[in-house]
């Protein structure tokens, strides 16, 4: 689905009387996604970094969901929430396997254009819920860990990968409990 389609759907949705989440009318509190797919070794660490995230914040109000794939349906799953940490691996050349990095959303972006909304970048996709009135998060951090292996099929991860685990979540943790902390009771309307 096109931006044009997806601004269409919104249209016929509100003529419907199905009105979309507004900034006015946000959900819940935060939200802590990760990305990745179980079964294709280190492509699972936003998965398990961010299950153990969650585990250590222990925050009323900050819910955990696992994700296979981004684009829309993760600015699906963001909709509704004051802030979102997402959690995803990635393959860089020369990169450290189990470094963990936070991205700069700030910083320019190649620009990408989507042969389909499902490959939708997260950038543009709130764009797009903005411009659309949706409720997307006012706090964002994207944290991507470094991985050896993301294709090879198997529930194991490699073992630089795996080892940093715990690392990785202790620090994503430490940086983001200030800001989660602030949205974790605000569960209701605003």
């Amino acid at each position: 689905m096109s931006a044009g389609e997806l601004h269409t759907t919104a249209i016929a949705a509100s003529a419907a009387g199905v009105r979309p989440i507004r900034a006015q009318d946000m959900l819940a509190g935060g939200i802590i996604v990760g990305l990745g797919n179980p079964f294709l070794s280190d492509d699972a660490v936003g998965l398990a970094v961010a299950r153990r995230v969650h585990e250590t914040l222990a925050l009323p109000g900050i819910e955990l969901r696992e994700l296979a794939t981004g684009g829309v349906e993760l600015i699906e799953t963001l909709v509704g929430f004051r802030a979102a940490v997402v959690i995803d691996a990635i393959q860089m050349e020369g990169g450290t396997p189990g470094a963990c990095q936070l991205v700069d959303l700030r910083a320019p972006w190649p620009v990408l254009r989507a042969g389909s909304s499902h490959e939708i970048g997260l950038l543009e996709g709130l764009a797009l819920g903005r411009r659309l009135g949706l409720a997307v998060p006012y706090f964002l951090r994207l944290y991507a860990i470094a991985v050896a292996d993301p294709f090879t099929f198997g529930t194991r991860m490699t073992r630089a990968v795996e080892e940093a685990v715990p690392h990785a979540a202790a620090r994503i943790a430490a940086e983001v409990r200030g800001e989660l902390s602030r949205h974790s009771s605000q569960t209701g309307l605003a």
